[in-house]
């Protein structure tokens, strides 16, 4: 294992690690002294946090639950022959805790993507402040510390682009990070899934007949707000499982009011729409009451909103703008939004359809930057 520890003079380590007993072979809690525990077949520290551990030291969590500190000495998981103990995966050469979201890893953690998977790491060692970052974590929106990791470069979908026609927009992603429903030009609405939370996506598979489009899902890809076109206004659909498509009558849940380009937060309770050229809001009591309470977003009038996309807490609002995609916050979700600022790395091509993913890890957009019009994803890359 690549040495990782930081922070920590040099004495004490030495000491720490001098230790006969730290690091010897284990089957069993027995056969390490107190107060040692066996972890992953080592004796090691116990820990239950991040800070239970050396500074730069993981605590890894076994298929039980228990934690225990990393050590040092453990091996690079990349050599020749080598593997990672039941509950760890090798991830950028180390035996780590592999995870979908923060509630998967040990408190103090941040759930971080390195190459194509996600993997614990300690919120210290990135500069975030953990206790600020416990406190505020939901499990599946985006910690306003999370927001300092910057995004990286654009890059194109491919693994569900159709190179030969092209067309591809309005992505949109369950909140797991597992399934993509977009739109295309020449066959209307399709989905693809994948295993891990930044892996490739899987074949496109073409959706039955649907009315909607300009799609958002929620509650984690059972329910979807979409614009009827022979309506004229949105509606919403629900199922029991992804693995069914959506079929039925769907529910109006504007009526009397010609919203299109929906989208809503993670509770799907509260809605941007755009009403002609005008942004605005609502909110609705339930999932399944209509919303109510439509009121113009008047401070964004001025920059030509289309195609807004929530965070999961509402307070992000991606959208586009003359071909280039725009951020805006606001501080509570019945604030004002403040001045948007441009995103970086736009490509001066047209830049449509922002979703931003519930973890607020990566920002999905329909662009022509490769010629047609593709799906195109930016991911942010902690240091």
């Amino acid at each position: 294992m690549r040495w990782r520890w930081l922070g920590v003079s040099l004495v004490t380590l030495v000491a720490c690690q001098s230790s006969p007993q730290l690091g010897a072979s284990c089957t069993r809690a027995s056969e390490c002294p107190a107060p040692l525990v066996c972890g992953f077949g080592r004796c090691r520290s116990e820990c239950r946090e991040q800070r239970d551990c050396p500074l730069g030291a993981l605590c890894l969590r076994d298929p039980s639950g228990a934690g225990s500190c990393a050590l040092a000495s453990d091996p690079d998981c990349r050599a020749a022959g080598s593997s990672c103990p039941t509950g760890l995966a090798c991830i950028g050469g180390e035996c780590v805790n592999a995870c979908a979201t923060v509630t998967d890893c040990p408190a103090g953690s941040v759930c971080i993507p390195v190459g194509d998977r996600t993997r614990c790491e300690r919120a210290d060692v990135l500069g975030i402040d953990a206790g600020a970052l416990d406190a505020s974590s939901d499990g599946g929106g985006m910690d306003a510390d999370l927001a300092r990791c910057p995004f990286g470069p654009f890059v194109a979908l491919d693994d569900v682009n159709d190179g030969a026609s092209g067309g591809e927009s309005d992505p949109t992603l369950s909140d797991d990070g597992l399934y993509l429903w977009w739109f295309t030009a020449l066959h209307g609405n399709h989905y693809a899934t994948r295993t891990e939370r930044f892996g490739t996506f899987g074949p496109a598979t073409e959706h039955g007949h649907l009315g909607a489009v300009s799609v958002e899902l929620f509650d984690d890809g059972l329910s979807m707000i979409g614009f009827d076109m022979d309506l004229a206004t949105l509606v919403q659909y629900s199922r029991a499982s992804r693995a069914v498509e959506f079929t039925g009558v769907p529910v109006l849940v504007t009526p009397g009011m010609q919203l299109e380009e929906p989208t809503v937060d993670a509770s799907g309770l509260h809605l941007v729409a755009m009403m002609g050229t005008m942004p605005v809001r609502a909110r609705r009591a339930s999932v399944t009451a209509p919303f109510d309470s439509v009121m113009p977003i008047s401070e964004l009038a001025p920059y030509g909103v289309t195609y807004p996309g929530l965070s999961a807490d509402g307070l992000t609002l991606a959208f586009a703008s003359a071909g280039t995609i725009y951020l805006v916050e606001r501080p509570t979700i019945d604030g004002a939004f403040g001045v948007p600022a441009p995103f970086d790395g736009m490509s001066g091509v047209s830049e449509e359809d922002p979703h931003l993913s519930r973890d607020g890890l990566e920002l999905y957009v329909s662009s022509a930057r490769g010629g047609s019009r593709q799906l195109w994803v930016s991911r942010r890359a902690c240091p």
